[in-house]
């Protein structure tokens, strides 16, 4: 169309011309005429008129001209200035890969951005971070106009670690035709692509009869690659191998895995950076965890139980072995059997059950029932070990087993004392040999071949008991008995101790400190005296005194004085410990205070840090802790006494309500036990305060 425009004004710039020289003409010889009209003087019949098809012609022409050519000159011209303005426009990106919504996958294509018009070589200046090796082109976006580049691409020679934040910037962009220098930049702010996320695992976690001979398949969100490196680790150890197909990662065992095992596993990724030109790794990450789990493999056809078991039993017991998973019965054979032998047959009353008919056993005979390796299960299970059970049958009655068991210590005193027998005895002739020492008063119930002896009140403390089980007891069935049965036990003690830890202190006056840190120990928030001491307020008055007055911090609102003492340090008291403790475990404040409710607190698992006097030192009356008060230096008085301290109270020793001795752990001595009398005195300085930790 602007060539017609072009061609059709060019038309009309002739015409106009040779319209102009005629009229020059005519004007000259206009002007010749009046000098000598008989010069061009014609006939009549030289003279013509305009014929209707030209002057038709013209009219159409002089249209044209009015109402087409020039509205289309002035829409060429503002064609023109738009070209114009447009063309001394910077080149502007219409598309880019990676962008600020789109994620950068390095196995699917390298960094570019793509411009509205063509980039001069050398003017734009590409940048990536963080920084790879790498070269960046500007190339043509079709091959038949090569010239024309506007696509500036970024070939890597090294990858990136999944899931990095790229920043991406272009910088001194502008128009290739501007003649001034300058331009302008834009950036794009991405991630690299994030690994592969685990979809599933086939065998699933805590999944149960897995084939020990069957490979793990993890299956992810997408194909894996080699810049991953993966590592199971078993427990029990295994060797496998491992194998990358698309998604999908297979751990194949070397060997079978055992039966009835639980195996856990840990699977740790290593993301990798690789040199693309010499196919080598550059750079690890740490390994990573991205899955735990456990998993049990079939059960090999384990025996639930064997009957008969123990001494004392009939001749026409039944012999029965119970396993805890379906039988191939044809798998038997030769595998059951009995010694000395029987006669008899194997029967399965059930898939489990394998019981064997007999036509008798002999009295007083020990006999070994044998099962041999090999005996298959239905899911394929096999039996890998031999198992053997021996019995006896009866004979003398014997005592088979007494509750509590010989040399059992820490027993309960509230507990019961039960005699087994082998057979069934008279219960008389039994309970009259029956005898315990220390004595004890009580009364005997049964249950089956069972005796109990129900004492008529609890046991005493700490005691050493034995059982005696004199002969001579008769048998119903059997034969009576000739042995005396001896065992012994001792009851619990009589204290209570949490299992705190124990902390020393290393400063002078870090015993509030580190009484803290022995409570939050037990709660399991280990911290170092450092970081409570940091963390606690502090009061940074210094100490002052002039004319018997003293002028210091205030203990109830922060540490006062220095840790070590330098120059001179005391301590905190219980409000801004428990406001520190409060960030880890809900605590209470307690102040007039009695022991046996600081005792009970202790019974349910909770510890107690105390504010005391140290006990190391007296006045000449017998009285702990020197007063050693002042006053803040807005007019507060502090009370205050020579060797505060701080306990944790642990347990007691004794009864709970009035015991004997209490359990205390001090950063200065450990693990410390005070009589009940002196743990009141030391803890009555400061009115029985405390913080209950829970």
């Amino acid at each position: 169309m602007v060539v017609v425009l072009l061609l059709s004004n060019f038309v009309w710039i002739i015409i106009f011309l040779l319209r102009r020289r005629k009229a020059r003409r005519l004007k000259k010889a206009e002007s010749l005429n009046t000098i000598n009209p008989n010069i061009f003087k014609t006939s009549e019949n030289d003279s013509k008129k305009p014929s209707l098809i030209k002057l038709k012609i013209k009219r159409l022409g002089y249209l044209f001209y009015k109402f087409a050519l020039i509205p289309l000159n002035i829409l060429l011209i503002a064609s023109v200035v738009i070209l114009y303005k447009d063309l001394s426009k910077s080149p502007y990106p219409i598309s880019e890969y990676p962008d600020d919504d789109v994620l950068y996958d390095q196995n699917n294509g390298n960094v570019s951005v793509l411009f509205d018009r063509p980039i001069k070589e050398g003017d734009m200046k590409p940048y990536i971070f963080p920084e790879i090796k790498g070269e960046w082109k500007n190339e043509p976006v079709y091959d038949w106009l090569p010239m024309f580049k506007r696509r500036v691409t970024f070939y890597p020679q090294e990858t990136f670690f999944d899931e990095t934040k790229l920043f991406i910037y272009y910088a001194g962009i502008k128009n290739p035709t501007a003649m001034k220098a300058g331009g302008w930049e834009f950036s794009t702010n991405t991630f690299t692509v994030p690994s592969q996320k685990l979809e599933s695992i086939d065998p699933e976690n805590e999944a149960a009869d897995v084939a020990v001979s069957e490979p793990i398949k993890l299956t992810f969100d997408r194909p894996l690659d080699k810049y991953t490196e993966w590592e199971i680790k078993f427990t029990p150890e295994v060797q496998y191998e491992l194998e990358q197909n698309d998604n999908v990662l297979t751990i194949k065992f070397v060997n079978n895995l055992a039966q009835t095992q639980e195996y856990q596993y840990q699977i740790n990724r290593t993301l990798l950076r690789y040199d693309l030109e010499k196919d080598e790794i550059i750079e690890r990450k740490e390994p990573e965890e991205i899955l735990k789990g456990k998993f049990k493999t079939i059960k090999e056809p384990l025996v639930q139980t064997i009957s008969p078991t123990g001494e004392g039993l009939f001749s026409d017991t039944e012999i029965k072995i119970v396993f805890e998973e379906d039988m191939l019965p044809d798998s038997v054979g030769e595998l059951f059997k009995i010694e000395p032998a029987v006669a008899g047959e194997i029967i399965w009353p059930d898939a489990k059950t394998l019981q064997f008919k007999h036509n008798g056993l002999a009295k007083e005979t020990k006999y070994l029932i044998k099962l041999e390796k090999g005996l298959k299960s239905v899911k394929g299970g096999v039996i890998e070990r031999v198992i053997e059970n021996s019995f006896s049958t009866i004979g003398k009655l014997v005592v088979s087993g007494n509750t509590p068991g010989n040399g059992a210590t820490n027993i309960s005193l509230g507990t019961n004392i039960s005699v087994s027998f082998n057979q069934e005895a008279d219960r008389a002739s039994a309970q009259s040999k029956f005898s315990v020492s220390p004595a004890v008063e009580g009364a005997f119930s049964w249950n089956g071949n069972t005796m109990t002896f129900n004492p008529n009140a609890d046991l005493s403390y700490n005691t050493a008991y034995t059982v005696t089980i004199s002969p001579g007891i008769k048998s119903i069935r059997g034969v009576d008995s000739v042995q005396t049965r001896t065992f012994k036990f001792t009851t619990k003690p009589e204290s209570f101790k949490l299992d705190l830890p124990v902390i020393y202190q290393k400063n002078s006056f870090s015993c509030n400190i580190d009484a803290t840190r022995i409570a939050l120990g037990y709660r399991g928030v280990s911290l170092s005296t450092e970081s409570v001491y940091a963390s606690i307020p502090k009061d940074p008055t210094p100490y002052s005194e002039s004319d018997g007055n003293r002028i210091w911090g205030n203990p109830n609102s922060g540490f006062v004085g220095d840790i070590s003492g330098n120059p001179k340090g005391y301590g905190v008291y219980w409000s801004p410990i428990s406001a520190f403790i409060n960030k880890y475990r809900s605590t209470a404040v307690k102040t007039g205070w009695n022991r046996t409710a600081l005792l009970t607190e202790v019974s349910k698992g909770n510890p107690v840090i105390v504010w005391a006097h140290n006990g190391y030192s007296s006045s000449p009356n017998g009285a702990v802790g020197t007063n050693i008060s002042w006053k803040t230096p807005g007019g507060q008085s502090i009370y205050a006494i020579a060797g505060m301290h701080s306990f944790v109270v642990a347990g007691w020793k004794g009864d709970m309500e009035n015991p004997t001795q209490v359990i205390l752990h001090d950063t200065n001595r450990g693990v410390w036990t005070v009589s009940t009398s002196q743990f009141d005195s030391l803890w009555s300085v400061f009115n029985n305060s405390g913080v209950v930790v829970y």
